[in-house]
């Protein structure tokens, strides 16, 4: 419903979407980009740091083949990538709405926010064997299985860390901290019983980079990762 503040119309974001059909026109959201992980990683800023976060995604390439989840979400071939792009898109459209709210956040962060939040999931998942698939073990819709003994002395996000340090890429405060809290509706990390964790009260509060890329998470793997979104 559209109003009148002092002389200037205020129509809602979906009436002035549906008069911008109705001239041909379409409002370009990010969530639908078909921009590869790379086409994203190379509009890091600065260009030096794009650089270095392209050859560390070629060197670690399962990334572009692992699943997002085994079971839960993006089950199928190349679903972590699927995945990431969701959510870096999905981060930038309420980017662009909002702005004022994220003032403290940046595109580059949310790339990179978004990047990271699952990159340990290349060590997470390996191909199940042709015997597994031969066998009775596994649904049909299952491609992938746990790689055992993967995190016995580390955790995921600490050999993330160690991974990018070993290229000279030390993310920020910001972003490190996105990636160590914007864990999503499969994670026992931030919610318990009743209530929030302690980490997620302290790493969500003082982090707006961590919820947006925690909400994207949630977003992604319950909605479109289920096969539940548009192709609009």
């Amino acid at each position: 419903m559209s109003q009148l503040v002092g002389s200037v119309a205020h129509i809602g974001l979906g009436e002035a979407i549906d008069r911008l059909r109705e001239q041909g026109v379409r409002v370009y959201k990010k969530r639908y980009s078909t921009c590869s992980i790379v086409d994203y990683l190379l509009g890091i800023q600065p260009w030096e740091l794009a650089l270095k976060y392209q050859k560390f995604h070629e060197q670690h390439d399962f990334f572009e083949s692992v699943c997002g989840g085994c079971r839960n979400h993006h089950t199928q071939v190349e679903g972590l990538a699927r995945h990431t792009r969701e959510m870096i898109g999905i981060c930038l459209d309420l980017f662009d709405l909002y702005r004022d709210d994220l003032d403290q956040v940046t595109q580059t962060d949310i790339i990179i926010g978004c990047y990271l939040h699952d990159f340990a999931k290349i060590w997470t998942y390996q191909f199940l064997s042709p015997a597994d698939l031969n066998s009775q073990r596994y649904s049909g819709d299952q491609f992938f299985t746990y790689r055992e003994g993967q995190f016995r002395y580390v955790t995921p996000e600490v050999r993330t860390l160690l991974e990018l340090a070993a290229e000279g890429i030390v993310p920020t405060q910001k972003q490190a901290g996105a990636m160590l809290f914007a864990e999503g509706g499969y994670s026992t990390s931030n919610f318990g019983f009743g209530q929030c964790t302690e980490t997620a009260k302290t790493g969500l509060l003082h982090n707006p980079l961590a919820v947006l890329v925690h909400m994207a998470d949630i977003y992604s793997a319950g909605i479109l990762g289920k096969g539940q979104g548009g192709d609009e």
